[in-house]
C-alpha cells in the first residue's frame, strides 16, 4: 500500500510540483507573457499529447467506443446545462 502511494508521489505528483516551480522562476527572471503561453499549451501541447498518448496506447476498440460515447453524453449534458442558464 505505502510503496504505491511512494510511487504515485514520485512518478506524477513531484514532476508536476517541479514543473511548477521551474516555470514560476522562470517567470520572475522574464516575465513571461502568460496569456500567449495558455493559449499556446491548450490549444496545441494538450490536444498533441493526448492524441499521441492515444495512439501508443494498448487499448481494445471496444473501449475506446465506450470512452468516446461517455465523452458525448458528458457534452451534451454541460451544453444542455450552460445553454439553460444562458
Amino acid at each position: 500500500m505505502w510503496t504505491f502511494l511512494v510511487e504515485i508521489i514520485f512518478q506524477v505528483m513531484l514532476p508536476i510540483f517541479v514543473l511548477l516551480v521551474a516555470g514560476a522562476l522562470l517567470h520572475r527572471k522574464f516575465s513571461f507573457h502568460l496569456s500567449s503561453f495558455s493559449k499556446l499549451l491548450t490549444y496545441f501541447f494538450l490536444p498533441v499529447v493526448v492524441f499521441v498518448n492515444i495512439s501508443n496506447s494498448n487499448l481494445d476498440a471496444s473501449l475506446l467506443v465506450e470512452i468516446g460515447g461517455f465523452l458525448m453524453i458528458q457534452f451534451v449534458i454541460l451544453a444542455s446545462l450552460s445553454l439553460g442558464h444562458g
